[in-house]
């Protein structure tokens, strides 16, 4: 017997006795199992690393091209484009190389010596793509393709390099066609599964322990490693007499292929075209599922990288498990069809669970104690319930067709066509969701589409194993038919998203919902109307309706409302550009309802660039413009659709004005606008005199964090101060040039109606209550910042910290901790007459303004000093009474109010204030006429009006009620307009007292027509048919209310009580099950219980 015959004979033998071994033949009697395993430890922590350098390559390139869709997608096109290359390439030499450890080892060694060179590789791509731009100022498209080409050229060695280690490992394992699936299905999931591994310590660990650059060293030591071990121990095992002995034996290997299937070359092209299609599909999930769980799980770096290792962990499951099952099963077409079926079927049945996970991510929060790992533990099984039954049959794909597709012995070859194809396929399908399908079509049906190609994918390979379609077999044709079938009934079984529950921010927000059943929970976002929606290339934006509340939301996360949120966006824009006295060119970073744009364009400004990455925040504005102004549209704006700080990287004209207002440092991205880095660049954007004002918070925020922030910015501009809105809002002022205030330049500022307008609902009517919103100036923030952190590029903290205190109640706690450096009032003030030392007018705008945000101790402060300077004036009585009442001391405010008015110092505010405690007291006539002397000063204030209709109510003058009420509907929005919803309510019951049936059905219908999210509508309706004694009326009405309002319990128990009426016992107490259900608070009700049994009986 020759040699290849004993290779041959002892092979079987290896077979038979189903002894685990990775190789066979030679090569089997000199490689000891402790090698083996050393080798895939080896592939397992390749794929570890190669998923660090790609969050790290993504994170660093994205700080140079950007965080836009189009630079993003860019980067991850170069980076599949070279794994793709990589494998296609080497997968060809790996068949002819006569030691494939050695190669593989060289693969490893060289993307080591790559990552030790890329923290001087990215310091040169940023000045090659910065002098790129600023020479050629490109246009969008060229700037893109530019972006794309840098991230192929930069990311190719390495990830080329990459690509050639799964052929090389798939040559030296595999020796027979038999053990195709379960060798290279063992390999791709113990790579994938490492591949989780490295998302999770980077994404929880590395990045923030040890800092970006460390990380890729770190990592890029272990592929060092591999090479070393590879080079100088482990080639000793592989010999090319064994590799030789090895090409001896092809007869084996096609062995195992479907006989059915055409041995030709368009089958093979066939067959690589439909796993690129499936590569493509992958990647319409992978990208849908990560953009609706950003959603409803939140989009901080922690989330993202548990829905990534998710999605990856599916995958190497079901590699591994097919490549256990592989060897007890045929595998052929068929297989691959059904495979493709389940995750159709699969991932069309989660569809239907978004809708629940906000309600399920609260349950979560109600357990966790708090521990953001415990919280990021519970996204993991949330997510998992949606995304490992699909990609677990995902994860068989790969091997499965490795082991149709494979018909030689050039394994390395076949295992690089493969990759390559999928890899592409990848690309494309990445490209084709976020810019095309997300966009067209939406999330949802891009889902669904993406369920319909698997089948067709299935479809199609079925065809492929028969010669014509009319030589398929019978039961060929019968799982075709259940495959089009199985598919057809989860789509049918699909949903439509509930947008409001998936916006609702419950992951931002859960303690309001903590203890609430799943219908109390959907009930109370009941009244949540959508008024715009739109799934953008990178977010997705809605602008929701709760009654006369509008908020717009990106990712679920309120970004702007008409409410609280309205001063802070205000004074965003209006306080740099009343620090600089002459402000022309201004920027804007992050637009939201461009509430901060419209102070801005109040000014005399003459260029404003405002920057925002999604487009369709700029779509959403329009539901704003009674805040904005219709500032957009200005002549004198710009809107630029980018990231802001590669913006500002990237063009070089300076500014007088740069205000920064991104979203919470928390989310993923985000951070990177509070860095040092980003930071310098907005420092030599600025013209001499320059001021950058950044907002901050104080909410969901250590105080290290928050001192993090101030230390950073106080860094890099050597003239900083503290301002704030009110407490939960902060803003950083920073110049290159000490900053005073000329009071003469506000003076001139207050002349705008505009302006004054912004201001005085939040109680600073004058230019001097300003200066109540100082909290710090230099000194003490450096004081301040002593011993915190730097936020940077290298060292992320705030990324990675900031998540952490989300649940936190910090507000507080921060102001408190800011109030001890506290040393000085007031900043620096010029041409102020008197001085401020001895300005009462300025001491009692102070009183006012402290006192508005709840600054008491520092409004007592105020008092003190007014008092000084001349306790007689009525300035200071009015000041005092105002600070008493804010503190509910009304029986000391009331005189001091009454003495301001009768010394001439009468305001509507003060009449306003004397009519809120008349009220208190039950003083009903004075507080009408209080009300109504604030009315006549003010004839426009809309909350006048509605406390002097809410008086004549009381008072029973219910005519005079109803035309205050209908007055006040028609006043235009501001800031403290009372809701309008109030109003058309009252007018609503008044009538209805009243008997004024026609009247009060043309309210009701107007309520229905304004507010169809409201039950309140309704419930009117059916109350006032049944006053009229239409009882066959209010029980249609209500039956219709109940199915608008399915969540909700009230229309349940009317009909309960209705149908109780009519005699219809068993259809009542049906009702009552349903109440009782829908509230399982009630069962113990007496009324309910009795109800209950009595119509039982």
């Amino acid at each position: 017997m020759g040699k290849a015959g004993r290779v041959l004979k002892r092979t079987r033998r290896t077979d038979e006795s189903k002894k685990e071994v990775f190789v066979t033949g030679t090569a089997t009697e000199k490689i000891a199992k402790p090698v083996q395993i050393l080798l895939i430890s080896f592939f397992f922590i390749s794929g570890a690393c190669g998923l660090i350098y790609e969050v790290v390559w993504l994170r660093v390139l994205g700080l140079v091209f950007g965080n836009t869709t189009y630079a993003t997608s860019a980067v991850i096109a170069g980076y599949m484009a070279g794994l793709g290359l990589g494998a296609l390439y080497f997968g060809k030499r790996v068949d002819a190389h006569p030691q494939p450890i050695r190669l593989y080892g060289m693969l490893e060694g060289g993307v080591a010596l790559y990552s030790f060179l890329t923290p001087l590789i990215w310091i040169l791509i940023e000045k090659l793509f910065v002098g790129f731009a600023r020479t050629f100022q490109p246009s969008f498209g060229v700037a893109s393709f530019f972006k794309l080409i840098i991230s192929f050229v930069v990311l190719f060695v390495p990830t080329f390099l990459m690509g050639g280690t799964l052929p090389a490992l798939s040559k030296f394992f595999v020796r027979s066609g038999r053990e195709m699936a379960k060798r290279i299905g063992l390999l791709y999931a113990l790579n994938t599964l490492g591949a989780v591994v490295g998302v999770v310590a980077s994404g929880f660990f590395l990045l923030y322990t040890i800092g970006v650059w460390q990380s890729v060293i770190l990592t890029g030591m272990m592929n060092l490693a591999i090479f070393l071990v590879c080079q100088f121990y482990l080639t000793r095992f592989e010999t090319s007499e064994s590799i030789t002995t090895n090409a001896m034996q092809p007869a084996s290997v096609q062995a195992v292929n479907v006989s059915t299937m055409k041995e030709n070359s368009f089958t093979r092209i066939a067959l690589l075209v439909l796993f690129a299609v499936s590569g493509g599909v992958s990647m319409f999930y992978e990208v849908g599922w990560t953009r609706v769980l950003a959603i409803a799980l939140g989009s901080s770096v922690y989330a993202f990288a548990v829905m990534l290792a998710t999605f990856l962990l599916g995958i190497a499951i079901g590699s591994y498990i097919f490549s256990i099952l592989s060897s007890r099963m045929s595998i052929n077409l068929s297989t691959f069809a059904v495979l493709q079926a389940a995750t159709a079927v699969l991932a069309l049945v989660g569809l239907n669970f978004f809708d629940d996970m906000p309600y399920y991510f609260v349950k979560l929060f109600e357990h966790s104690g708090g521990s953001i790992y415990f919280i990021e533990a519970g996204k993991f099984l949330l997510c998992g319930a949606v995304m490992l039954p699909p990609t677990i049959f995902f994860g068989a794909l790969f091997a499965c067709f490795i082991h149709i597709y494979h018909h030689s012995d050039f394994v390395g070859g076949e295992v690089g066509q493969a990759y390559f194809a999928n890899t592409l396929g990848t690309i494309f399908g990445s490209l084709l969701a976020g810019f095309i399908l997300i966009p067209l079509i939406g999330i949802q049906s891009m889902l669904i589409l993406a369920a319909w190609i698997n089948v067709f994918i299935g479809l199609f390979a079925i065809m492929l194993s028969a010669p014509r379609i009319r030589f398929l077999t019978v039961r060929q044709m019968i799982l075709m038919a259940v495959m089009v079938i199985a598919v057809g009934i989860g789509h049918a079984f699909a949903q439509p998203w509930n947008t409001s529950i998936l916006t609702s921010g419950a992951m931002v927000t859960p303690q309001k919902n903590k203890g609430a059943s799943k219908a109390a929970f959907t009930r109370s976002l009941g009244e949540r109307s959508s008024l715009f929606y739109k799934e953008g290339l990178g977010s997705t934006v809605s602008v929701n309706k709760t009654r006369d509340y509008i908020a717009m939301s990106v990712n679920g996360k309120v970004e702007a409302s008409n409410a609280d949120d309205v001063f802070t966006q205000s004074f965003l824009g209006h306080l740099p550009l009343l620090i600089h006295p002459s402000a022309e060119r201004v920027a804007i970073v992050g637009v939201g309802s461009a509430a901060t744009l419209a102070a801005v364009t109040a000014h005399p400004v003459k260029h404003v660039d405002a920057i925002e990455i999604e487009k369709a925040v700029i779509d959403a504005a329009k539901y704003f413009e009674v805040i904005n102004r219709d500032s957009l549209h200005d002549p004198r704006v710009n809107v630029v659709i980018d990231d802001g700080r590669n913006f500002l990287l990237v063009h070089e004209e300076p500014y007088d004005v740069i205000i920064s207002q991104p979203s919470n440092p928390w989310m993923a991205g985000v951070a990177n606008l509070f860095s040092r880095e980003h930071y310098q660049t907005m420092q030599k954007r600025l013209k001499p005199g320059g001021v950058i004002c950044q907002w901050l918070q104080t909410y969901s925020m250590s105080t290290e964090d928050l001192r993090m922030i101030i230390k950073t910015f106080s860094l890099v501009f050597p003239h900083v101060s503290l301002w704030t809105s009110y407490t939960p809002d902060l803003m950083l002022i920073g110049s290159n040039d000490p900053m005073e205030i000329d009071f003469t330049h506000l003076q001139e500022a207050w002349q705008n109606p505009i302006i004054r307008q912004d201001f005085e609902p939040h109680g600073i009517a004058e230019p001097e209550g300003f200066f109540s919103t100082y909290l710090l100036g230099d000194s003490e923030i450096k004081e301040l910042a002593k011993g915190a952190l730097t936020n940077s590029d290298n060292y992320p903290y705030l990324e990675f910290r900031a998540p952490r205190s989300l649940y936190r109640q910090t507000v507080l706690q921060n102001i408190q901790f800011i109030n001890q450096y506290r040393a000085s009032e007031l900043p620096s003030i010029i041409h102020m007459i008197p001085p401020p030392d001895q300005n009462q007018e300025l001491q009692n705008a102070l009183v006012i303004g402290y006192a508005r945000k709840a600054m008491y101790v520092q409004a007592k402060e105020a008092l003190r000093k007014s008092l000084e300077i001349n306790p007689g004036a009525p300035g200071f009585a009015y000041a005092a009474g105002f600070l008493n009442y804010r503190l509910d001391n009304y029986d000391e405010a009331w005189p001091l109010l009454e003495s301001a008015i009768q010394a001439s110092y009468e305001t509507a505010e003060a009449h306003y204030i004397l009519g809120v405690i008349a009220t208190q007291k039950g003083l009903t006539v004075r507080a009408a006429v209080e009300f109504e002397k604030a009315h006549e000063m003010e004839p426009d204030k809309a909350l006048y009006v509605f406390s002097l209709a809410q008086a004549a109510e009381t008072a029973g003058k219910l005519d005079v009620a109803f035309q205050l009420y209908a007055h006040m509907l028609e006043m235009p929005w501001r800031a403290d307009k009372p809701s309008n919803f109030d109003a058309l309510m009252r007018m609503i019951d008044m009538t209805m007292k009243q008997g004024e049936f026609g009247y009060a059905k043309s309210l009701i219908d107007t309520m229905i027509k304004l507010y169809p999210e409201s039950i309140y509508g309704y419930e009117k309706n059916s109350q006032l048919l049944e006053a009229q004694n239409r009882l066959d009326e209010v029980l249609a009405v209500t039956e219709e209310m109940a199915r608008l309002f399915p969540d909700n319990p009230a229309p349940q128990f009317t009909l309960a009580r209705l149908y109780d009426i009519l005699g219809n016992a068993k259809a009542s107490h049906e009702a009552l099950e349903r109440v009782v259900k829908l509230d399982p608070s009630l069962k113990d009700k007496p009324e309910i219980v009795r109800a209950l049994s009595l119509t039982k009986s």
